[in-house]
């Protein structure tokens, strides 16, 4: 997990700021609501990086079956 996640922590860490820059200066959202949302993006941030594992590790499991002839 923490690989995939290191991978893409710059693109995910630009996306979040873009993100709180909209929401600060076109939703003229407050502080509480800009922090609220930049934790949810961070936690779903690492459960992507946690189901992107996963599914490496079946996408894995099915190549290395299919080298074995099963």
């Amino acid at each position: 997990m923490w690989q995939q996640y290191r991978k893409t922590l710059i693109p995910i860490q630009f996306v979040i700021l873009s993100l709180v820059v909209v929401l600060h200066f076109w939703f003229k959202a407050n502080v509480p609501t800009i922090l609220v949302a930049v934790v949810t993006m961070e936690i779903a941030s690492l459960f992507g990086a946690l189901w992107s594992r996963r599914l490496s590790r079946r996408i894995e499991a099915g190549h290395n079956k299919t080298r074995l002839g099963h």
